[in-house]
């Protein structure tokens, strides 16, 4: 019996024996599992952790090795970390191996730059420290898409391709290609005329010059435009930079800054509108450099009596200044200033319509002039040479009497008094010596040499004709041809059409350009028949008043009791008659001027005048002539008179006013002329009805507009000027 229960107690322990006894083999298995407490998948029976731990929060703690209390289980940094002494390290946060715990930098920052790091590749950088996969590679093949063998991946045409290439390829149709491998049947051909010559060229070349304020041919349409653009580099000569050949530096090898000035052109033309009654003169500064553009317009637009504007007899002056920029689309500004003149001086409006307009005083006007200074008993400069049809002034700077008398006796000035001035006109060919009569013993001499421009030798001219409306027949002949002017070294080309009714010819184009195909000048001609100029009339625009100045007196006729105002228009370049329907003239209390503070640019605002404040006492419409008139407030009478000097209903040079009022009025009130103080106790003024505003001095707006023009283009020279290492 005990020894049964012994057995079975046996084999109850025999399992948890055999567990103890294999541990005490050291052949065992630890038991692998999550052994952190914290995690989610802690087992308390593993013996040795697997790394499965899965944790709902990160460990925190020190992660950085360097640390003090640095922590091997920890996941996420909490910034407890402490050290024994200061960190060093990269202190930019934009650097790739920032370091956070850093107090001082020493210099091991280090970047990416990402970039194509292959130095085969097109475009390669060699600041890349990384690459971004952006290389690109030439790939060489037929770049031209009209060819059989189009590659459209290549990026360098290797000379490959291979054709045809269609087109016309009759060399005697007007659209022939000298590309064109294969005819397409798109031949077309013109009526062929014979040219004109050479001879025949420069003969209309020679006429032409003698019209150039272009009425000979702008009278035929009712739409006419000219606009030369002139290259001022190629025209005024440019400095020679380069390095090489005499007085260059050897050693200078272009390291330094090279500081270069962008193409300007010097642009003006005319317009015309004969259905508007419109005419405009345009003259500006065109500036090209790379990537930007700069053009500067002052526009003056004379308007006519049937123009279909609401000002019709007004001059209009627009200035504009654009800046743009090719890199940059939205890089493009726009500025606009205008301003209505006193355009009503009744002058025919196509009397002589260039000299009319500030814009017309130009390039495409006038006949070309010279100017010679007397000073120091000489001329200077001593010798010039012009072309036949010059102008020469010469401009008497001294105390002393000179004069310009020609050693052949064709000119002589007479005696030109000090800071006077003389003109002759030189129109034949020839050298002409002169000298002073009085210090010419002294050296006082000069010389003009009158020379004749070298016709262009033309080498291919070509006609052919023009069908405009469409009916089989040519209404036009076009004479166009290609030659060079050995005179200046030009290349030249000039387009003619012959109206086949009348056989005049017009200009339509001439050009020259350099050796190296640099434009030099361009000037081109448009004509037609359609309305085409449109005038934009701003909102807010105001009439400019009519400016003149007068000369005023005031005193005392005791004898009769009166106050006498006097006053005689005078005038100088700027004065414009006004009619004496459009103008009053008015006595005014006294007020107080506000002082000049120069033009203002505020577009928007004007400053108040402070005549439209001030009590009007009396006015007349000088088409009247004469009036009196009661002041109801003191009782004064005064009486107006208005003298037209020279009976044309104008106001113009030496018109006068005359204007009384008696000492006392009707009800024994002293009328003053001047307070006891001495001061005016009234103000003559004249209003411009059609204005609605006092008149002001001479119009000066013009040339300080033109001033402020010049101004910015010489701040658009500066803004174009660009460096290059």
């Amino acid at each position: 019996m005990r020894q049964s229960l012994f057995l079975a107690v046996m084999l109850c322990l025999t399992p948890m024996l055999t567990g103890c006894l294999d541990s005490l083999t050291g052949d065992e298995e630890l038991r692998a599992g999550c052994t952190y407490t914290e995690a989610e998948n802690w087992n308390p029976l593993a013996q040795i952790d697997d790394g499965s731990c899965v944790l709902s929060e990160p460990v925190l703690g020190c992660t950085y090795a360097d640390a003090e209390n640095y922590s091997s289980t920890a996941e996420l940094d909490d910034g407890s970390c402490t050290f024994a002494e200061p960190v060093t390290g990269c202190t930019d946060s934009t650097a790739s191996n920032y370091n956070p715990y850093a107090e001082y930098s020493n210099d091991s920052c280090e970047y990416v730059v990402e970039g194509c790091t292959d130095p085969a590749a097109e475009n390669y950088d060699d600041d890349a420290n990384t690459d971004d996969s952006s290389c690109t590679y030439a790939v060489e093949g037929c770049t031209y898409d009209d060819a059989s063998n189009y590659d459209p991946d290549a990026t360098v045409d290797d000379g490959s391709c291979e054709y045809p290439v269609y087109g016309c390829t009759d060399e005697e149709a007007m659209n022939y290609d000298p590309d064109a491998t294969e005819d397409d049947s798109s031949c077309e051909y013109y009526t062929t005329y014979v040219p004109l010559t050479a001879e025949e060229l420069n003969a209309w070349a020679n006429f032409a010059e003698e019209k150039e304020d272009y009425t000979y041919w702008s009278d035929d349409f009712d739409r006419f435009e000219v606009r030369t653009m002139l290259n001022m580099e190629g025209a005024f000569g440019e400095e020679d930079n380069d390095n090489e050949g005499e007085g260059g530096d050897e050693d200078d090898e272009g390291d330094g800054d090279k500081e270069e000035e962008e193409t300007m052109y010097l642009v003006s033309g005319m317009q015309k509108d004969d259905a508007n009654q419109i005419f405009s003169a345009t003259f500006g500064m065109q500036m090209e450099g790379e990537g930007n553009a700069m053009i500067f317009r002052q526009t003056s637009v004379r308007q006519g009596s049937d123009c279909s504007s609401s000002d019709c007899t007004l001059t209009n002056e627009i200035m504009e200044v654009e800046l743009m920029s090719s890199e940059d689309e939205g890089n493009h500004m726009h500025m606009q200033m205008e301003e209505i003149t006193r355009g009503r001086d009744e002058v025919p409006y196509y009397g002589d319509p260039v000299a009319e307009l500030w814009a017309g005083d130009n390039i495409l006007s006038g006949e070309e002039e010279v100017h010679i200074d007397i000073a120091d008993s000489s001329y200077t400069p001593e010798e010039i040479e012009i072309a036949p049809g010059t102008i020469v002034f010469w401009h008497n700077n001294e105390e002393s009497v000179h004069t310009v008398t020609a050693d052949d006796g064709s000119f002589d000035s007479g005696d030109i008094a000090p800071y006077n001035e003389w003109s002759y006109t030189f129109e034949d060919v020839g050298d002409f010596s002169y000298s002073c009569d009085y210090h010419g013993s002294m050296g006082m001499t000069g010389e003009i040499i009158v020379i004749e421009d070298e016709d262009p030798e033309w080498d291919e001219i070509m006609a052919w004709g023009w069908d405009v409306d469409g009916d089989d027949e040519d209404d036009w002949i076009v004479h166009e041809a290609w030659g060079r002017n050995e005179d200046d070294g030009m290349n030249i080309h000039g387009i003619l059409h012959k109206d086949v009714a009348s056989g005049k010819l017009y200009p339509i184009l001439l050009e020259s350009y350099d050796e190296n195909d640099t434009l030099f000048m361009r000037t081109e001609f448009w004509y037609g028949d359609e309305v085409w100029l449109e005038i934009i009339e701003s909102d807010g625009l105001g009439k400019a008043t009519a400016g003149f100045s007068w000369e005023a007196d005031s005193y005392d006729d005791d004898e009769n009791g009166q106050n006498v105002y006097k006053g005689t228009i005078v005038g100088n370049q700027f004065m414009q008659e006004v009619s004496h329907f459009e103008m009053e003239i008015r006595v005014l209390e006294a007020y107080e001027e506000d002082e000049d503070e120069g033009p203002s640019f505020n577009m928007e605002e004007e400053d108040d005048d402070p005549r439209d404040s001030a009590r009007v006492v009396a006015k007349m419409t000088l088409a009247n002539s004469e009036d009196d008139v009661i002041d109801e407030e003191t009782g004064c009478h005064w009486y107006l008179k208005w003298n037209d000097d020279n009976d044309d209903g104008l106001v113009s040079v030496d018109d006068s006013y005359e204007i009384r009022s008696d000492k006392l009025g009707d009800g024994g009130e002293v009328c003053n002329r001047e307070d006891e103080n001495g001061n005016a106790t009234y103000a003559i003024e004249f209003y411009d009805l059609w204005a609605d505003a006092y008149v002001d001095e001479p119009n000066m707006a013009l040339p300080g507009f033109a001033g402020l023009f010049a101004v910015l283009a010489l701040l658009g020279l500066a803004g174009l000027r660009r460096r290059r290492l």
